[in-house]
């Protein structure tokens, strides 16, 4: 939030991609998932696309 450069995603679906994406280049296997506004939306598209992450 704040400083992040400008979207160049088509959907919410490329950002929940970035995030899953994010989660791998950390070795993170899972994590609780919350998002307000935009992210919202994000979260229940990793929620709905990647439920074992």
């Amino acid at each position: 939030m704040g400083l992040s450069g400008p979207w160049h995603g088509d959907s919410f679906d490329s950002l929940a991609e970035a995030t899953a994406g994010l989660m791998n280049a950390i070795h993170l296997a899972k994590a609780d998932v919350l998002g307000w506004s935009m992210g919202g939306f994000v979260a229940q598209r990793l929620a709905i696309d990647k439920p074992q992450r």
